[in-house]
């Protein structure tokens, strides 16, 4: 699901943010500067054990292309690098992903999986359970999962998850990326000129920092537990947060749009689709999901 097996670059130096303690205002809680130390705070015991390196960049150009870079040269299991701004943010199938200053989170995970390289389509599918499972621990709830990797909230997509391979020699190397907008949604969606969601929308006051420790928390645990037990036994919580469940979808490919009822997922993560033509099955990097109306 969103998987992307791409050449290595060269490795790219990050910034550490510098923060004042001359501050007299406190801004709100979301748009509060993304602090190291505060997300360290709240890590779980397991995330402190396996994190290696946690790094809080003012500016780079992606999360993700930072860590593969790195991966050319260097173990990046047990590394973090989130950013308050991305200038080359990306997406899904080559799609520009937009990150405005102090008003997002913007995070990527490396991580070895000991798992074979036909076994990791779901995870981005787990990903997005981790997301659902960390904003809940905020206190947003009623979070639904389009698939293969958005996130939703009221309907409109809130976030994005990317994952990437680094390496294919076993283990693998996995970079896993998020992307969750938190105050971005009107500059974005302006951008962009549709709709997109925006975690201020559910009137809760989002901590960035306490949201990036515990997607760290979330995303650690749960690949963790997909390793070692696979895609299998999360299934039915991944279609009971699926927005299209059992609802009519048109799914386009780069030949083709093919219309029907979204039937859940296989164990592999293939989203299942029921046609007039009988049962088809789909890859996430082969085509995309759109519900009635062309909605999210």
């Amino acid at each position: 699901m969103g998987l992307v097996i791409s050449a290595l670059a060269k490795n790219a130096c990050g910034i550490f943010l510098e923060h004042s303690f001359l501050e007299v205002s406190l801004p709100a809680p979301e748009h509060q500067a993304l602090d190291r130390e505060s997300i360290l705070a709240q890590l779980s015991r397991d995330s402190r054990g396996w994190l290696r390196e946690l790094r809080v960049h003012a500016e780079i150009d992606s999360t993700n292309s930072h860590l593969m870079g790195r991966a050319a040269n260097e173990t990046i299991d047990g590394v973090v690098c989130i950013a308050e701004h991305q200038t080359g943010g990306r997406g899904r199938r080559g799609r520009t992903w937009l990150t405005p200053a102090g008003s997002n989170i913007a995070l990527s995970l490396g991580r070895s999986a000991s798992i074979p390289i036909s076994e990791v389509s779901p995870l981005s599918l787990v990903v997005g359970l981790a997301a659902v499972d960390a904003l809940g621990r905020v206190g947003v709830n009623d979070v639904k999962l389009k698939w293969p990797n958005d996130i939703l909230l009221n309907g409109t997509k809130v976030g994005g998850v990317l994952i990437e391979l680094a390496g294919i020699a076993s283990p693998l190397t996995i970079v896993v990326g998020i992307g969750i907008n938190i105050g971005s949604g009107a500059e974005v969606s302006a951008h962009l000129g549709s709709t997109v969601g925006d975690l201020l929308a559910s009137g809760v006051p989002v901590s960035r920092n306490a949201l990036a420790a515990e997607l760290i928390n979330s995303i650690c645990e749960m690949t963790t537990r997909f390793e070692s037990q696979g895609f299998a036994p999360m299934r039915s919580d991944w279609e009971a947060l699926h927005a299209h469940q059992n609802r009519s979808v048109r799914v386009i490919g780069a030949n083709e749009t093919i219309e029907g009822i979204a039937r859940g997922v296989t164990d592999g993560g293939e989203l299942i689709l029921e046609t007039t033509a009988g049962v088809r099955y789909f890859s996430g990097g082969e085509v995309s999901l759109r519900g009635e109306h062309g909605s999210s």
